[in-house]
Formats: structure tokens, C-alpha cells, sequence
């Protein structure tokens, strides 16, 4: 207590005495009665001077902070596989019941796969394993405090950032104990399949397979590609200690249409333990691309044959001449048109696109009636100067809807066309701008539109055939000019109608993966609906019972989780179920496991984190030692903390209470002798 606040409660004391001896004393008879009532008079004011000076009193208080020791347990499947289930186990007991360790540290416990969580019972069931992120989460909890980590795992990860790259707080130390197989056996692996989504019926895919040795001999595995359960290809893989890995390639026919189970596979060696990872399956839908086009013109011109011939050469597709006065009845056969130099005769076919909504490409030059274009058209018009002119292609920015990156006609000889002003009235795709003598006009010459019943491709000039030759001269083939024209036709060919339904569902998901569909359902104006109920109704093979999972909002979009569906063949339904619509299809979830792939206890890992760290490896046989490490340890002492704790001399509630009581005697007495 200061000195000025003893000071204060001395006068208050001497004041309170004083007025007591005023009131009851002063010139009056000095009777035992007056000076009890004096006395109380003067507690009554004292103590409400304490109340109004509330004097506070300090004192220390003293305790011992013992540092942290969080023990985390490896709960993954490849523990119990590599043989370590057993030995964590034994130390889980251990560790826990030590009185040593129980006195010495704040003692906490957890387990972790994919996910650290308060340790509860052990199932060595995790199917992931993201030992990285658990440590990470451990190294917050230390908040900068010296902390202990016993970590018991067998070092293998396989999601997440590698534990090998995370930076620890300085205080915080990783004890690992190594537990499972440390010995290397070796091993062949597949490591990676690529493969595309889908391939087209008639064409060659490629797939790539890389692959993975471990050991220290020298041999030869054979890798095969099956198909729908037939081999296709096989290919003889050498492997020794020099030669630990590699990538084949394959080119494969897409023979029919449909989901092809496509799985590669590696021979076992004559000692290989794990054989699991030697395969890996992925799924391909085969499209078939086959399409009927319709060239319609009114004019003989090279450009037509050139046209034909480039759409031909991709084998898919079927090119027929047709007259603008062709009947009627001819035009539901083609499921693109394309409109050469279209003219006033033009009316019939337009009117049939625009009633059927069939895609088509429209290439203008010299002798197009601009004029009849324009009564037609809605998204676009065009101004004509009446004056033609040869114009260059210039690539423009930020085009999108396909990939274009292999044709470049920058170099190309200049087209022919009347120059003239678009003005796109709808939102467009613009592929190529217009240039002359090297000056962009900022027009463009080939541009996509789409208003959601009909696409449609704008190629404003002539002389397509002299592109054709000059592909030739620069590459002695044809391929180049005709896949681009194939991109054009192959993108109006897949034009459908918007569906308000939206579904994103992979050919194939890993069992185990945290593999979602998502959906998108539109309003009739096609903005997205929040408020829409999506179910999916999943059928397997095997089963005619029928499994509902509903979707959940996630933002802009519907999410279903399907990391718990078990491995097989599943048709799907994804329905609206207020407005009944729907999409349907199927999907395969492939019989994987993550744990499979671990080949042996990575020891030299866990090492390295415990020099990083500070701190130092230990293996199931050396409890001992590990308990010593912790005890003797100067980082991890318990010590003591001091604080001064400052609390008011008298409790405000006894305080009130002794005042009441003082005033309440002394009017009690006052009024029992009737001096009121």
C-alpha cells in the first residue's frame, strides 16, 4: 500500500473520531450511551471514507509453467501396413501413463491421416495421409512456447505441401519415433497416367505413362495398355540403378464410341512386395465427330473446293455442294451450313436457319449482297465503302472459345474483301482483325457469335484457296490449314441450346479422393438460381436401389461430395426436383488407395525434420532413450512465474455491509432512547 493512501485513510480516521466527539461529546454529559454513538459515528464515517479512498493491497503469487509435450499418432492405413500398428500402440500406453512425463509436461494428444484431431481411439483406417499440415497446425498451437513434439509416424505423406519444406517456430522441437518397415525393398511402379477426357471415333489418342524404379538391380518389366480388358500395346521397360524411371508414349485407336476403360499395367518383379501401385486406370469417352455440312453457294469459286477438301481430309466429316434454291427438304439433312458469298437467292436457306437454328459459317467477299446480309441479320451489320481491298489476318487478344495457338495466318497471303465497318451488335468472339499494309484497322475479319440458339461464324472476305497453297509451300502438307478449318466447324457443330441444368461430371473419379460433381441450375433468364433443390440419384450395376444425395450451395454453384461412394460403375441422375428437369449420365469411381504406395518407413525424412528442428530420431526399441531426451533437456525445464496480484483492502460488499450496520445501531439506539 503507498504511502499517500495510508496518509489518506489516518486522516480519514481522525476526521471520523473528530465528528463523532462533535456530535455526541462536545459540551455534553459524557454518558456510555453517548459514547457508544459516538464511536459508531465515527465507524460510519471511516468506513465511508474507505469507500470513497478504496485502498488496494499487492501480494505475489508463484507457480510453475511446465512446457508442452503434444504427442501426435500416425492413424493411416500404410502404418498397419508397413507393420508399425503394434509399435504405436505400445508407446500410445507408454507415453500416457509415464508419471514421469505426466509431472514434467503439459501433456496433449492427437492423431492425424488427412485430418489433425484430438486423439480418440486408433483405427489405422486413413486413407490420406498430409503429415505436413499436421505439424503445421502443432507448431501453432505453440504460440512460441518451448514445445516437445513426439511425432509417431511412419514419415509417409501423400497429399499437401511436403513436411519437408515447412518452417518451424525455434522453440518448437519434432521428436520423431520411425515406427513400420524401414527396409527398402525394391520396387516398379506407375506414376503417373495421362490421358485425355475424351478422343474422336476414327483418330489415334496418345497416352503417356511415366513410371518409377526403386532398388539396386538390373532387369527389364514389361508395361501393357489394356482397353475394355484387351491388350492393346506393351512395350519392354529396363531399369538399374542408373536408369530409376522414365516416360513412354502411346497412340492408341479410338475404335468405338463410348467410355473406355483404359488401365496401365507393369509386371511384377520376382520380389516386389507392393504390387497395388504397378496399375493405374483412367476412363475416355470417344465422341463420335461425324458431321454433314452443307456448302451453299450461288457463284463458281476456288475457294469452294478448297472448303471441301480441307473438311474431308479429317475422315469424320461429309461435304456436299448445294444450290441456294435446293429443296427444302434437303437442308434437315446437314448439321452445319456454310453460307458462301450469300445473295438475295439466300432467302429460302436463311429462312430455315432461322426457324431450325442450325449453326453455320458465313464467308463474305466481293460478290456477297451486303445489302440482303443485313436485312437478315440481327447481331451484326455491315457498312460497306463499295471499294475491295486485300487484307491481312492479325491474331486479336484474349480470344477463348477453343484453342487456336496452332495456326498463325500473320504470314499468310492477304484475303480479298470489300471494306467496309462491322457493327456487332451482340457480344462477340473476334479471332482475327483486319490489317492493311500492315496498318490494323481494329475491324474484325473472323468472329463467333452465340446467342443461345444459334451459333454462328463471320468470315468477311475471300480467297481461302491461296491460305491452302501457302501451308503447303511452308510445310509440304495441307494439315495446318485444314485443322484450322476443322476447329471452326467442330466448334459450330457442338452448338446447343443453353440448358437451365449444368452439370460437371468426370468420366472417373478416385476412390477415397475428395471428388465432387457440381451443378449450376439458371432461372428462364438464365441468370443462376440460388434457391433451386438438386438431388443426384446414383443406380450401380449391382443394385436397382436407388441412392439420393442432395446438394449443397457452395457460392455460385451446387456441390456434391462423393469421396464416401465405394468403387464401381454408377449411373447418375442430377434432378431439379420443384421443375422436374434433369441430366443424366454415368461415372466410375476407380478402387485406389493412397497408402498403398508406401514402399517403406521414411526414416531419412524424419531425420531430416529432427535436425531442422532441433530435435532427434528415435525407433521403437529405444522408449528409454526418448524418455530421457525429454527429461534432460534444458529446453523443456519447468519454470516458475511470479505475478503481483493487487485486490482491494476490504470487499465493497462487507464494506457496504459494515456501514449499514453502524448507521442502522446508531439509529436503532437514537430512537430506543427517544432522540430522534
Amino acid at each position: 500500500m503507498q504511502a499517500g493512501t495510508l496518509l489518506l485513510l489516518l486522516l480519514s480516521l481522525v476526521v471520523s473520531l473528530l465528528l463523532g466527539y462533535w456530535v455526541y461529546l462536545f459540551c455534553k454529559e459524557r454518558t456510555n450511551t453517548r459514547i457508544g454513538l459516538a464511536l459508531l459515528r465515527a465507524t460510519a464515517l471511516f468506513l465511508l471514507g474507505l469507500l470513497l479512498i478504496n485502498p488496494k493491497i499487492s501480494r505475489i503469487e508463484s507457480e510453475v509453467i511446465k512446457p508442452a509435450l503434444l504427442v501426435a499418432y500416425d492413424n493411416s492405413q500404410s502404418v498397419r501396413a508397413l507393420g508399425g500398428q503394434e509399435e504405436v500402440l505400445d508407446w500410445e500406453k507408454r507415453i500416457e501413463t509415464d508419471a514421469d512425463l505426466q509431472n514434467s509436461f503439459r501433456l496433449q494428444t492427437f492423431s492425424f491421416n488427412s485430418l489433425l484431431r484430438p486423439k480418440d481411439s486408433l483405427t489405422f483406417n486413413g486413407v490420406q495421409t498430409d503429415l505436413g499440415k499436421a505439424i503445421s497446425q502443432l507448431n501453432e498451437l505453440s504460440k512460441g512456447e518451448p514445445t516437445a513434439l513426439a511425432l509417431l509416424s511412419d514419415g509417409n505423406q501423400n497429399t499437401g505441401v511436403s513436411y519437408g519444406f515447412g518452417q518451424w517456430d525455434e522453440a518448437f522441437t519434432v521428436f520423431p519415433v520411425v515406427v513400420g518397415d524401414t527396409t527398402q525393398y525394391e520396387d516398379i511402379r506407375v506414376r503417373q497416367m495421362v490421358l485425355n477426357k475424351y478422343a474422336f471415333l476414327g483418330n489415334d489418342y496418345p497416352l503417356e505413362v511415366s513410371w518409377i524404379f526403386a532398388g539396386n538391380s538390373t532387369g527389364s518389366a514389361t508395361l501393357e495398355i489394356w482397353v475394355n480388358g484387351r491388350k492393346l500395346a506393351q512395350r519392354a521397360l529396363r531399369y538399374s540403378i542408373e536408369n530409376t524411371g522414365g516416360k513412354e508414349r502411346f497412340y492408341l485407336p479410338a475404335s468405338q464410341t463410348g467410355i473406355q476403360r483404359v488401365e496401365a499395367r507393369i509386371t511384377p518383379l520376382s520380389q516386389e512386395r507392393n504390387t497395388p501401385n504397378n496399375s493405374e486406370v483412367k476412363r475416355l469417352e470417344v465422341l463420335d465427330e461425324s458431321v454433314k455440312v452443307g456448302l451453299v453457294s450461288a457463284i463458281a469459286h476456288p475457294d469452294l473446293g478448297v472448303l471441301k477438301e480441307a473438311l474431308e481430309n479429317n475422315g469424320q466429316r461429309e461435304v456436299e455442294f448445294l444450290k441456294p434454291n435446293s429443296s427444302p427438304d434437303r437442308w434437315t439433312e446437314y448439321s452445319v451450313l456454310v453460307l458462301y458469298q450469300p445473295q438475295n437467292s439466300f432467302r429460302a436457306v436463311w429462312d430455315y436457319i432461322e426457324s431450325s437454328g442450325t449453326p453455320y459459317w458465313l464467308i463474305g467477299g466481293t460478290q456477297t449482297a451486303w445489302s440482303f446480309v443485313n436485312s437478315r441479320e440481327t447481331a451484326y451489320q455491315f457498312r460497306s465503302l463499295g471499294q475491295e481491298e486485300d487484307v491481312q489476318a492479325n491474331p486479336a487478344d484474349n480470344f477463348q472459345l477453343f484453342d487456336w495457338t496452332g495456326f498463325d495466318p500473320s504470314d499468310y497471303p492477304p484475303l480479298h474483301m470489300t471494306l467496309g465497318e462491322f457493327d456487332l451488335l451482340q457480344a462477340a468472339n473476334i479471332l482475327f482483325n483486319q490489317s492493311i499494309r500492315g496498318v490494323e484497322l481494329r475491324q474484325p475479319l473472323l468472329f463467333f457469335l452465340d446467342d443461345g440458339d444459334t451459333r454462328r461464324a463471320v468470315l468477311g472476305a475471300e480467297g481461302l484457296w491461296r491460305w491452302r497453297m501457302h501451308s503447303y509451300r511452308t510445310s509440304q502438307n495441307f494439315e495446318e490449314f485444314d485443322q484450322a478449318v476443322s476447329l471452326v466447324i467442330r466448334y459450330l457443330s457442338a452448338s446447343q441450346k443453353k440448358n437451365r441444368l449444368v452439370a460437371e461430371v468426370e468420366s472417373s473419379y478416385r476412390k477415397g479422393e475428395r471428388s465432387r460433381i457440381t451443378a449450376r441450375y439458371f432461372d428462364p433468364t438464365f441468370v443462376f438460381d440460388p434457391s433451386a433443390s438438386l438431388v443426384l440419384r446414383l443406380t450401380t450395376e449391382t443394385e436397382e436401389k436407388n441412392q439420393e444425395i442432395p446438394f449443397a450451395l457452395r457460392a455460385n454453384r451446387y456441390e456434391v461430395d462423393l469421396s464416401t461412394l465405394e468403387a464401381g460403375n454408377y449411373n447418375y441422375s442430377i434432378i431439379e426436383t420443384n421443375r422436374k428437369r434433369s441430366v443424366s449420365g454415368s461415372f466410375e469411381i476407380l478402387e485406389f488407395n493412397f497408402e498403398q504406395l508406401a514402399l517403406f518407413s521414411q526414416k531419412d525424412q524424419l531425420e531430416d525434420l529432427a535436425i531442422k528442428t532441433g530435435g532427434r530420431v528415435f525407433y521403437p526399441d529405444q522408449w528409454e532413450a526418448f524418455k530421457s531426451a525429454l527429461l534432460e533437456d534444458s529446453r523443456f525445464t519447468p519454470r516458475e512465474r511470479s505475478r503481483e496480484i493487487v485486490v482491494p483492502l476490504i470487499q465493497l460488499k462487507t464494506l457496504l455491509f459494515l456501514w449499514v450496520l453502524a448507521l442502522a445501531c446508531e439509529w436503532f439506539i437514537r430512537k430506543y432512547r427517544g432522540w430522534m
